[in-house]
């Protein structure tokens, strides 16, 4: 039977296919290669192709080397011709016209320019050369500059130094000519001086001083008035707190028109009010003693004089608080105020003088309507066939109350 044989061309794997396989090529089963199928035979299946030859590395031909041209190069060419024609411009262009004053700076620079541009040109004809030594005459250019600057710096400050000094020695030249003669004189002086009488002199002066203060002293004490010493001044007596009985004083009874629940009331206000941990309570209680205003007066006095202002933490607080509320009452009239932090050795008897004096008030003004208004600054009095005389008389007793408070 007439059949085609495929050899694998990378593993060598042999595959018998039928005449009819109309390709040439397949993949191999094994290793995924490229099967090379032979043409249909009827004997023995033919061999294997045999592998392609390894490729051999050829040596790589070199490049002939161009021939050594005679002559300059292109770019020598080039730098020279760039050369003339920089030189025929500067020859070619007039020099600028500069001033006298700086010919020395100008020929220093030309002179500069001219070396830089030698060395330019010493630089590129060592470029030319073709060895390769470029960079390192730029570098030898760069060590000569660093080091040829700290000469030339130096040199420098030297000159500056030099001006100024000659500039200082002739303007002062003339003033130590025409004070020569002092200054000797002085130092001839200074020599004959001895210590000794520089000791003598300062010793004289002092006494001299000290003999000056003592007659202006005696001067200014002959003209002063007769005026006790400042030791022998006595400090005014520290006023005792207990001379002031504030719980001798009797209660006070409501005012007129005031009945007892309303005055029981009142009374239970000011309890609440001078109760330090009620809290908000007592804040509500105070606004409702000052709304009630004359009728709370002696509800509040009754209430203060019982508080003993020694606990400052306590109940002075709440001494503090009525004596607020009466000042809230009298719409701003008070006989002041002292407290413990400011002044801790005189508040105790001032503040008991201050509510002994409101309780002297209370008690002129309690059944006078004119003399309460004035205390209270009212603005209107209604008080129905009251004479001008004694509107005076209660005024007067009120002036008489406020005159009371003398410490």
């Amino acid at each position: 039977m007439t059949h085609r044989i495929g050899t694998c061309s990378d593993c060598g794997a042999t595959y018998k296919l039928p005449a009819s396989f109309a390709a040439d090529r397949a993949r191999c089963k094994k290793c995924d290669g490229v099967v090379e199928i032979a043409r249909a035979s009827g004997g023995q299946p033919a061999k294997a192709a045999a592998a392609p030859p390894v490729p051999t590395r050829q040596p790589r031909t070199q490049p002939k080397s161009k021939p050594n041209r005679e002559g300059p190069s292109m770019k020598e060419r080039l730098l020279a011709t760039r050369k003339a024609e920089a030189a025929a411009a500067q020859a070619a262009a007039p020099p600028p016209a500069k001033p006298a004053a700086k010919a020395a700076g100008s020929s220093r620079r030309s002179t500069t320019s001219r070396r830089s541009t030698s060395r330019r040109g010493a630089d590129q004809d060592e470029s030319s050369d073709g060895n390769g030594q470029e960079g390192g005459s730029r570098r030898s250019r760069r060590e000569k500059k660093k080091q040829s600057a700290l000469p030339a710096m130096l040199g420098l400050l030297a000159l500056i130094v030099i001006v100024a000094g000659a500039g200082w020695y002739l303007t002062n030249q003339d003033d130590k000519v025409a004070t020569g003669d002092e200054v000797a004189a002085a130092e001839k002086t200074v020599q004959n001086t001895t210590l000794a009488d520089i000791n003598e002199a300062l010793l004289g002066a002092a006494q001299d001083a000290a003999a000056d203060d003592a007659v202006a002293a005696a001067a200014d004490s002959a003209d002063a008035p007769d005026e006790a010493p400042v030791e022998q001044l006595k400090k005014p007596a520290k006023k005792d707190p207990a001379s002031v009985d504030l719980l001798s004083i009797a209660d006070f009874g409501p005012i007129a028109g005031c009945s007892d629940d309303r005055f029981a009331v009142l009374n239970q206000l000011v309890a609440t009010m001078v109760d330090p941990n009620a809290g908000a309570a007592g804040n509500r209680a105070r606004i409702k003693l000052e709304a009630a205003g004359r009728e709370a007066f002696p509800a509040i006095l009754n209430g203060m004089r019982r508080l003993d202002l020694t606990d400052e933490d306590g109940e002075f607080r709440s001494a503090d608080v009525c004596q607020k509320a009466l000042q809230s009452i009298c719409n701003g009239n008070n006989f002041g105020w002292k407290y413990p932090s400011n002044e801790p050795d005189a508040y105790h008897y001032f503040d008991k003088r201050v509510i002994q004096t409101w309780c002297k008030t209370w008690d002129k003004v309690k059944a006078d309507d004119a003399a309460w208004a004035k205390l209270a600054k009212l603005d209107k009095v209604e008080k129905a066939g009251e004479s001008p005389a004694a509107r005076a008389a209660a005024e007067d007793a009120l002036d008489d109350a406020l005159d009371d408070l003398d410490f």
